[in-house]
């Protein structure tokens, strides 16, 4: 049997590479009818081989969003270097699902572990990036130019740690930053801790930005963690229990898509408006259970009308008061009008 294990697709006289077999890890064209044959370690495959043979290519919920910024860099990249130089790595969704990671198809829709294809699924655990500028490039070559390749290969390390792999990618490719300190908090946590807040917060730095979105997730401006209490967290258990305590979130959770509806993103990922919510809400709980003081916020928040979030959106600095001092005083005089009207 021949092979070619440089870039290119595979070549194949048989149905899997023989002096690999042991070493398969996904399956290829896998049904009732017919055989299955495997990909295997030590191979390179481009796209176009793992399309036809099957496969779906999807991410992890807890990855890195693609960056627009990083995305025109690649495209730039493969241009000059007439291809792909580095291929993506890649597992299998059911190796990632049973260490409880969550996959998601490009159109934002979760995979299950039930799902009748999830042996055809493959999960990108580095260079989404690449896989992106490479369809994005195509998208718009002439008819008359030849396509580029992305290319794909499985772990080369016997039993991989789909953890440690994903860790080590990240760290060896780019500086941490806040948001991923929390996604490695969340991928190593024990099987026995409710990650549910850490999650939420963790899909809203994007938008929101680390600060905004502890606030609204705990609804407690102590609680607010950073790169320390992160990595702390992710050594000490007690620490970990502290920060993915979600006594208030269920209440932080409803406050927030009240007024990202009736807001906008532009105005709640500012820290300055769930720390005036919180605010009222201390206010309110004074007479009031969490339940009921939530309640009584979202009609506030609901009521508002268009010209006020217009008023709460063109603030900005001025000689005497700060664009966040503007926000806090006329929500707070948007509060006091709603409450003399009730």
């Amino acid at each position: 049997m021949k092979e070619d294990k440089i870039y290119g697709t595979p070549v194949y006289t048989e149905n899997k590479p023989t002096e690999l077999a042991n070493d398969a890890q996904a399956i290829v064209g896998a049904c009732p009818t017919k055989p299955a044959t495997e990909l295997a370690r030590g191979i390179i495959y481009d796209l176009s081989y793992l399309m036809s043979s099957g496969f779906e290519l999807c991410r992890l919920l807890i990855n890195r969003d693609v960056s627009e910024v990083a995305i025109k860099s690649k495209m730039k990249s493969i241009r000059t270097a007439g291809g792909v130089i580095c291929p993506c790595l890649i597992c299998t969704a059911r190796q990632c699902l049973e260490l409880g990671l969550s996959v998601v198809r490009s159109d934002g829709t979760e995979v299950s572990i039930d799902d009748p294809n999830i042996d055809m699924i493959l999960v990108i655990i580095d260079g989404q990036h690449r896989d992106e500028a490479v369809r994005r490039l195509n998208a718009k070559i002439k008819e008359s130019e030849t396509p580029y390749k992305c290319f794909y290969y499985l772990p080369l390390t016997t039993n991989p740690s789909i953890i440690d792999i994903l860790r080590e990618a990240n760290v060896a490719t780019k500086p941490w930053k806040g948001g991923d300190y929390l996604t490695n908090l969340i991928v190593t946590a024990p099987a026995d801790v409710d990650c549910e807040m850490l999650l939420w917060v963790q899909a809203r730095y994007g938008q929101c930005g680390d600060v905004a979105s502890w606030l609204w997730a705990t609804l407690d401006s102590s609680r607010v963690y950073l790169k320390g209490t992160l990595v702390k967290a992710s050594k000490d258990a007690d620490t970990l229990k502290k920060v993915a305590n979600k006594s208030d979130f269920e209440f932080g959770r409803k406050l927030y898509d009240a007024a990202k509806t009736k807001l906008s993103v532009d105005l709640v990922k500012l820290k300055v408006v769930p720390l005036t919510i919180i605010e009222i809400l201390k206010k309110l709980t004074a007479t009031l259970n969490k339940q009921e003081a939530t309640e009584k916020i979202c009609d506030f928040i609901n009521s508002l009308t268009d010209d006020q979030v217009k008023e709460l959106l063109a603030c900005k600095r001025n000689a005497t008061s700060t664009k966040d001092q503007q926000i806090e005083s006329k929500m707070m005089n948007y509060w006091e009008t709603f409450c003399e009207a009730k």
